[in-house]
């Protein structure tokens, strides 16, 4: 074989390896750039950095401004943070997912710091309400308010106040805990509980109490299973219209609060079965 022929050869062995060594480093372009960011790795070899690129939902890069840009192709979402945190997704260990929903759509107590603010409240709530439409809220817990106690009784409110700004309506209010709840004389009186039926109530009554004050009249306060004499005639949850609005406010408070993922602590079946018609769809938005 010539010497000529010898040199051709060994520049076309020559291109082949560096055309098959451009083919093996090409770089698939990102979808979504994040750059100029304070982002928190959670990795202690590298706990900070400013770029991350994302190709088809999966982390590819994160590391510097200026090496994240080899990721950037005509079609790449950029999105400059302006030095704002990013961080990885929560992951909420032990939680009830359809009840954080449910609690968005009832009144949120958690920041009243009086029994007036919760009066208040539910005033405003009976004036946007239908006539015999339930009122619920939760969150409410007595020893952060600061307002008088006088007409408490055993440390808890009693539903006196309750029962003249919601006369008509059935009011259902969860304490903190979820241990024990308010309710006016409405929901009581829809529940078949009277100073009446109170005897018997209490003979059969276990694991529970309902609470009544010095002189022997109900308070309103309901605690642990006595709370089931009033929730078992409230408006069911298992609607299919109300847990539709309840997953979709779950899925938003997870997503607006930065969890992506979510271990539900205690569901039936027919929760099981919205979760995974959700996802088959495409809108559950949440690992669960």
């Amino acid at each position: 074989m010539s010497k000529a022929i010898n040199q051709i050869i060994s520049v076309l062995f020559i291109a082949v390896i560096l055309i098959s060594s451009c083919k093996s480093q090409e770089i698939e372009y990102a979808d979504i750039v994040f750059k100029d960011g304070t982002i928190y790795t959670v990795n202690d070899d590298s706990p900070v950095a400013e770029a991350v690129a994302v190709i088809n939902g999966k982390i590819v890069f994160v590391g510097t401004n200026e090496g994240v840009m080899k990721f950037k192709g005509d079609d790449t979402k950029v999105i400059n943070l302006e030095n704002k945190i990013l961080i990885p997704g929560f992951i909420d260990s032990h939680g009830h997912f359809m009840g954080m929903g449910y609690s968005k759509l009832i009144l949120d107590l958690t920041k009243t710091e009086s029994y007036n603010d919760v009066i208040k409240m539910v005033e405003d709530a009976v004036r946007n309400a239908k006539p015999g439409e339930w009122i619920e809220g939760r969150g409410w817990h007595q020893d952060k308010w600061s307002d008088d106690k006088s007409d408490f009784s055993d440390g808890f409110p009693t539903y006196r106040k309750l029962n003249k700004v919601s006369p008509d309506n059935p009011v259902f209010l969860t304490h903190a805990s979820g241990h024990s709840v308010l309710v006016n004389a409405k929901a009581l009186e829809s529940a078949g509980v009277s100073q009446l039926s109170l005897p018997n109530l209490v003979k059969n009554l276990k694991g529970g109490e309902i609470m009544i004050d010095e002189t022997g009249h109900l308070t309103g306060i309901l605690n642990e299973n006595a709370i089931s004499f009033v929730s078992k005639v409230m408006p069911d949850i298992n609607d299919e219209v109300i847990m539709q609005k309840v997953i979709e406010s779950a899925i938003d408070e997870c997503q607006k609060n930065g969890i992506t993922s979510f271990h539900d602590a205690g569901i039936g079946q027919n929760v099981i079965d919205l979760y995974i018609k959700y996802k088959e769809e495409g809108k559950l938005g949440v690992r669960i």
